[in-house]
């Protein structure tokens, strides 16, 4: 995956910053999670009126 080759992502909603992760953060997504593209929906889910 894409993630393997940064060492940041940041996701803005409505020009605020939702989520932040570091080396670490994208790391453990992609160990646990399905990563960073399954973190990004997940987090748009949390979103009030999705």
């Amino acid at each position: 995956m894409t993630e393997r080759f940064l060492d940041r992502a940041v996701l803005l909603l409505d020009g605020r910053i939702a989520a932040d992760w570091n080396r670490a953060d994208l790391d453990c997504l992609r160990a646990s999670q399905g990563g960073l593209k399954a973190a990004v929906v997940a987090r748009l889910r949390q979103r009030p009126g999705v």
